[in-house]
């Protein structure tokens, strides 16, 4: 009898180590620069009572990235279309986890221009002043795409309990050419963003600690038998 239930036993636990296992959840968000970073949060992954271990983490974002910039001249004399020009670039980035070590971030899309320019009215010669018209716009359009796959050591931040999600923007714009003396200004206006971001854990299963000490007790009367 000893032997059958040390077999039985043996055979429960065995079921528990199946295939690769993934759970998927997506957070879809709708995002400017004016409303801060987060856009929402994700669940961390389910240990299910220590009967799963996470071996992958992966993500995919697909959305839309608008921009709209102006220039503006501060100078109290007028510039025409040739005598300045700017280019720039705004890159966009998800964190995962609160700001600081231990979070996940990485670069998802941007938006980058080059050449602007045109007529400018006159200002009241002082960057702190009014600015002339006319004024010189531009929008631009663009995408957060891509699919990502983590290292383990980066796990940590998704089994610590709910996953901030946020979107980092980072611009960098350039005046050149302009006539000396004149004070320009270049900025964006509006970022904007509307998507969408799985987040995807792998997992193997593992025995319930109450079923390992089963099998241990199950070894144990199995050495016993042996004597």
């Amino acid at each position: 009898m000893k032997t059958l239930m040390i077999t039985a036993l043996t055979a429960a636990a065995g079921i528990a180590h199946a295939g690769d296992n993934t759970v998927t959840q997506t957070l879809n968000y709708s995002w400017n620069q004016d409303n801060g970073f987060e856009i929402g949060t994700l669940d961390a992954f389910d240990t299910a009572g220590g009967t799963r271990e996470l071996i992958g983490v992966s993500f995919e974002i697909a959305g839309s990235l608008s921009m709209s910039i102006e220039a503006l001249n501060f100078s109290d004399f007028a510039l025409e279309s040739g005598e300045w020009s700017a280019e720039g670039n705004t890159n966009v980035n998800v964190l995962f986890g609160d700001f600081g070590p231990g979070s996940v971030e990485r670069i998802v899309g941007g938006l980058s221009f080059n050449g602007l320019t045109g007529e400018l009215g006159a200002g009241s010669g002082s960057p702190f002043g009014n600015p002339g018209t006319p004024t010189v716009t531009d929008s631009l359009l663009g995408a957060l795409s891509g699919s990502f796959t983590l290292n383990s050591s980066d796990f940590g931040v998704f089994t610590a309990g709910p996953v901030s999600t946020n979107l980092l923007s980072f611009s960098d714009f350039l005046i050149s050419d302009a006539l000396p003396g004149s004070i320009i200004s270049v900025g964006s206006t509006s970022l904007e963003s509307e998507g969408a971001i799985s987040l995807t854990y792998t997992f193997n299963n593992v025995p319930a600690p109450s079923a390992a000490g089963v099998l241990g007790l199950a070894g144990l009367l199995g050495a016993r038998r042996r004597r």
